[in-house]
């Protein structure tokens, strides 16, 4: 796959496999695999027909977290196949900061840093 996207990412991308809950204003609720996370963004992998463009609403599922990580707006980048790629565009104070205490976790512990 020769996406270009990677050259603009600006934070590190780390690999995990979180459960997530997808749903949108026009996307009837379904499942997917968070393959990826970033401070802005994350690849999922899903059966969901979602299109492009699409806002979405994010429950991610966290080892070691007590409630799934709520991103009230996950905007679609891009579709490839089964693969999404999601842009955070829209998250509370109180998510921001639990997402950035996941991703310093994921550092602390040598979290593979994701060269793609």
């Amino acid at each position: 796959m020769d996406v270009k996207m990677e050259d603009r990412r600006a934070t590190p991308r780390f690999r995990v496999q979180f459960r997530t809950t997808v749903s949108g204003s026009s996307q009837p609720e379904g499942t997917g695999i968070m393959l990826d996370l970033s401070a802005g963004g994350c690849q999922m992998e899903s059966s969901l027909s979602i299109a492009r463009g699409q806002l979405l609403q994010l429950r991610v599922t966290v080892p070691g977290l007590e409630s799934p990580l709520m991103i009230d707006g996950a905007r679609v980048q891009w579709v490839s196949g089964r693969l999404i790629g999601l842009a955070f565009v829209r998250i509370r104070k109180t998510e921001q900061q639990r997402l950035d205490r996941v991703i310093a976790d994921l550092r602390v512990r040598g979290g593979e840093e994701d060269p793609h």
